[in-house]
């Protein structure tokens, strides 16, 4: 490795910035997912694809991901322990 090379690895952090995730809550409550930890597994869950796919940075690209056949996800109530 030539000394050139190194100063450009050096140097990268000042020329490169870190994609952003193009995202949000709201983009997803306009979808129909509820607020609540079901939100917060999808947001999870499209980072993730977000981030296999090589950090598109077009929302629509992300969002055509989803599958067609699924209802908005509902946060399901708490469970009620009867008492006994």
């Amino acid at each position: 490795m030539t000394p050139r090379y190194w100063r450009e690895f050096a140097d990268l952090p000042q020329r490169w910035s870190a994609p952003k995730f193009p995202l949000k809550a709201s983009d997803f409550i306009a979808r129909g997912i509820a607020e609540g930890p079901a939100l917060g597994h999808v947001l999870t869950l499209a980072e993730d694809a977000w981030l296999a796919a090589d950090f598109p940075l077009d929302p629509s690209a992300l969002v055509s991901h989803r599958r067609p056949d699924r209802r908005p996800v509902r946060p399901r109530p708490p469970a009620v322990k009867m008492p006994s």
